[in-house]
């Protein structure tokens, strides 16, 4: 899966109708806020440091992936606000064999980008407590399930 990550790369870049557009990179619940104005709630992402030219696919299934990792019940829920971002974005709600290889290919490119090097740096930050350094190891792990899962779609 590594080797051919550049190749799975393009040719997720080139899907439509996501194709390559600034994304943020990092997206999960502790990099937004919700900010009520005019009786809305808007979105508001945080920590750009991340942001790269990528497909919109690598920031929903990194935030889908966390939600998971964090609420059980988006476990339950992840095809159907799948489903929902594909909706919003135009598209029928309908998880195709070619979306979900997309989805989890750009989940994989997302943790190879960086997600995973810094759940793993953190397990392995001494100078952090045994409780955090647990939580990056089970992330770490949660990723590379990600990995697993995209590697599978491209066998």
């Amino acid at each position: 899966m590594i080797e051919a990550l550049p190749e799975l790369r393009r040719q997720l870049l080139a899907e439509s109708p996501f194709g390559c557009r600034p994304i943020h990179g990092d997206l999960h619940p502790g990099n937004v806020l919700v900010r009520q104005s005019a009786g809305s709630h808007q979105p508001v992402f945080l920590d750009w440091g991340r942001a790269r030219l990528g497909s919109p696919l690598e920031d929903v299934s990194s935030w889908l992936q966390s939600l998971r990792f964090w609420e059980v019940e988006a476990q339950r829920l992840h095809d159907t606000l799948f489903l929902e971002y594909l909706s919003a974005f135009g598209m029928e709600r309908k998880l195709t064999s070619e979306i979900r290889a997309a989805y989890w290919i750009a989940g994989a490119s997302n943790a190879l980008a960086g997600a995973l090097l810094h759940h793993l740096n953190t397990a392995l930050d001494q100078r952090l407590g045994k409780a955090r350094r647990g939580t990056a190891v089970k992330a770490a792990r949660d990723w590379l399930r990600v990995v697993r899962r995209a590697h599978a779609w491209t066998i």
